[in-house]
């Protein structure tokens, strides 16, 4: 039993290390093993240790007061990949997580109002919305995804305010400004930032969105044409991303690739096969 759990550690690391070197190939192999060996015990280990990694994220968050903005993150980053292609479906866990944990934060927010005088419901509320972002959070850490970790697998920094989009444009020798940003997402070009606190902010994909444009822009297309294409040519740049260039390259493009660990169907398939096929019970049973 020893021998068969050190093959199935040794088959998980090997996977994250193929990831991280590019080998989409690999990676997949590995997780194709994985998923035959795993066994009762090593599930509830797993289970355990993720849970209680997800915990600890989660009480950082709630310390910064971010709670609500990791949902965010994930949904609006699943909502571009379903616009570009990425993906087709709703039946995914993390966007199910995460839609279920704004509705119960939001529902939280309305009890609050009323505190005083329905204090039950809020409380209730309040522990509805906890126990589902911490589910996320256990969905994302098993997606080799980790809240806070600071780097591209932390869902937080997929997105950012617009001054940082237009530092990071300019320094890919391409010049915008925020008038020109708006034009873009009333002609659907790029999509509306989300609030995260006081500020908007977009996402990665914006990037790779204005630099698409300001090529298409110097080679005489117009913007209804590019708008056309757009979305084919983000998806090509973000297959480049994920199956051709190596690892440690600028922040924003890894994140670009990462993102599409939320829908990457091997990813998926491991978290319904470690936590079964129902996402509202992720974690439930590791209190």
């Amino acid at each position: 039993m020893d021998s068969e759990q050190e093959y199935i550690r040794y088959l998980w690391y090997s996977t994250v290390e193929a990831e991280e070197r590019g080998d989409k190939e690999g990676a997949a192999r590995s997780t194709f093993i994985l998923c035959h060996l795993i066994t009762t015990q090593d599930i509830e280990a797993q289970q355990r240790e993720i849970n209680q990694r997800a915990t600890q994220a989660i009480d950082k968050i709630w310390e910064g007061r971010q709670q609500p903005n990791l949902p965010r993150c994930v949904l609006a980053a699943m909502n571009e990949l379903k616009d570009i292609g990425v993906w087709d479906g709703d039946r995914n866990s993390s966007y199910i997580l995460a839609t279920r944990a704004l509705e119960n934060y939001n529902k939280m927010e309305r009890e609050r109002v009323g505190y005083l005088t329905a204090k039950k419901a809020y409380k209730d509320a309040s522990m509805d919305y906890s126990h589902t972002l911490t589910n996320l959070a256990t969905n994302l850490i098993y997606k080799k995804l980790h809240p806070l970790q600071t780097n591209s697998r932390d869902p937080l920094e997929w997105y950012f305010p617009g001054a940082k989009l237009i530092e990071i444009c300019k320094s890919n020798g391409v010049e915008i400004t925020f008038p020109t940003l708006r034009k873009y997402q009333r002609l659907g070009l790029i999509p509306p930032p989300i609030r995260l606190g006081r500020k908007a902010h977009y996402s990665a994909l914006s990037i790779l969105r204005v630099l698409a444009i300001d090529r298409a822009k110097k080679n005489g297309k117009s913007l209804s044409q590019i708008k056309e294409v757009i979305d084919d040519l983000l998806k090509i740049q973000l297959n480049l991303f994920y199956s051709i260039f190596p690892p440690s390259r600028d922040w924003w493009a890894d994140a670009c690739s990462t993102m599409t660990f939320l829908t990457e169907e091997g990813s998926e398939y491991l978290v319904e096969h470690i936590f079964g096929d129902k996402p509202e019970l992720l974690g439930k049973n590791n209190d």
